[in-house]
């Protein structure tokens, strides 16, 4: 198989704006991961979910370990802002390439 990239938002954002970057590996036979972060999952202008107030990084982090177990090895991970702290944990505990 080959390598996967695991791409992580930062907040107040969605999982399309790794669109260019997934396209971009895809086309060179990466598979892209792109998880939606805990209570992202919103259309704009909606109100944000009451729980994402209350919502620790360690619970994004362990949301995301979750994710990555699931995959069939441990991928590389890249994140943008918050998702780029996220990265760095989940990397800290040994679950990226």
């Amino acid at each position: 198989m080959n390598e996967t990239i695991f791409m992580i938002h930062g907040m107040w954002a969605k999982p399309h704006v790794w669109d260019a970057y997934a396209a971009f590996f895809t086309e060179r036979g990466y598979r892209c991961v792109r998880p939606t972060l805990l209570y992202h999952d919103i259309e704009p202008g909606e109100n944000p979910d009451p729980r994402l107030g209350t919502t620790s990084l360690l619970d994004y982090a362990d949301d995301l370990e979750q994710a990555i177990e699931s995959l069939d090895r441990c991928p590389i991970i890249i994140g943008h802002s918050m998702g780029g702290l996220l990265a760095q944990m989940l990397a800290a505990r040994g679950l990226a390439e």
